[in-house]
């Protein structure tokens, strides 16, 4: 009697691992607080610590099973001068587009398209600015960020900025857990 108990119990276990581990997506997991260790540049200002929060969505919109996956990811910055929040929704391409004033026959102001994707185990954060329409030449400022884990466990962020009128700079930060 009593080893069947402990067998049927440890298959209980055994069942729910696998379940557990079935539910979570094959991406890395960047949510937590995160300290500044280490930097690259002695220039521009760096943010000294980070929350991040990445949501898994693991049902369809009418409630049915599905592949689990990181659907959106939220940043905080914490710089000396404030604190600076974002989120993306991960495995899309947005924008803002600008406004055609009255009288005009095109739009006037800036275009910015926001592309958020993993590419293997790492997330890329890339933004581009322009005043032209995307795809078409002309003055532009484009920030591209890849964030990964290293084998301890620290969060490696390469960012990387570039336009039509400046020299492209490439910042190497690392995080570690608080």
């Amino acid at each position: 009697m009593r080893t069947s108990i402990f067998g049927a119990l440890s298959s209980s276990i055994l069942a729910l691992f696998i379940s557990a581990a079935a539910q979570v997506p094959k991406e890395p997991d960047f949510s937590g607080e995160w300290v500044l260790m280490k930097t690259n540049s002695s220039t521009a200002e760096q943010a000294s610590a980070l929350t991040v929060r990445q949501t898994i969505t693991r049902t369809t919109l009418r409630g049915e099973p599905m592949k689990p996956w990181f659907s959106n990811v939220s940043i905080e910055h914490r710089f000396e001068r404030g604190v600076e929040s974002e989120t993306y929704s991960i495995g899309t391409i947005g924008g803002i587009v600008p406004a055609i004033p009255e009288g005009a026959s095109s739009s006037q102001g800036e275009w910015t398209t926001t592309d958020v994707n993993w590419r293997g185990s790492t997330l890329v954060i890339a933004t581009t600015r322009s005043s032209q329409r995307p795809g078409e030449s002309g003055p532009y400022t484009a920030h591209e960020e890849v964030w990964s884990l290293d084998r301890k466990g620290r969060l490696l962020i390469t960012a990387t900025d570039r336009g039509s009128n400046i020299r492209p700079t490439t910042v190497r930060l690392m995080y570690r857990r608080r």
